[in-house]
């Protein structure tokens, strides 16, 4: 669920998969909202991983906030930058599907990918497609959070 406005005001903040086999138990979070532009990072219940510090109010160093900043700039034009970033997603999951990763190695990949998808230079170029009433709500959205 993507929030924007009245008849959507909130979004999906984090997922989990659970893979329940007779020979094999797998679990897979985001950790971040919109999981249709996350990563599912493969976990094991009892077994803490430290992902970094914990999201606050506003705009941190936390892997939440620093997906939800990218998450927030990608949605302003969904078609132009959706599709990319959502097949380098998946082939990122297929190479952990082939070789599971520890935890902390998978979080700390997903970090990278995330700077490196900012660093790209596309949210400097991206233009608001959305209607007006999407925009207000993020805009205000954003201003609480201290981002833009």
């Amino acid at each position: 669920m993507h929030g924007g406005g009245l008849a959507v005001g909130n979004q999906t903040t984090s997922s989990w998969v659970a893979e329940l086999r007779a020979d094999k138990i797998q679990h897979w979070v985001t950790a971040t909202s919109c999981p249709s532009m996350s990563l599912f990072k493969p976990v094991s219940v009892g077994e803490p991983v430290g992902i970094g510090e914990a999201p606050g109010e506003t705009l941190d160093d936390s892997l939440w906030w620093q997906h939800e900043r990218l998450a927030r700039l990608v949605f302003k034009d969904p078609q132009a930058h959706l599709p990319a970033l959502q097949a380098q997603c998946r082939a990122q999951e297929q190479k952990w599907l082939a070789s599971i990763p520890d935890s902390a190695s998978a979080f700390k990949t997903h970090r990278a990918l995330i700077q490196q998808w900012l660093d790209t230079g596309f949210a400097d170029q991206t233009q608001d497609t959305r209607p007006w009433y999407v925009k207000r709500f993020w805009k205000g959205r954003n201003r609480a959070a201290g981002i833009e």
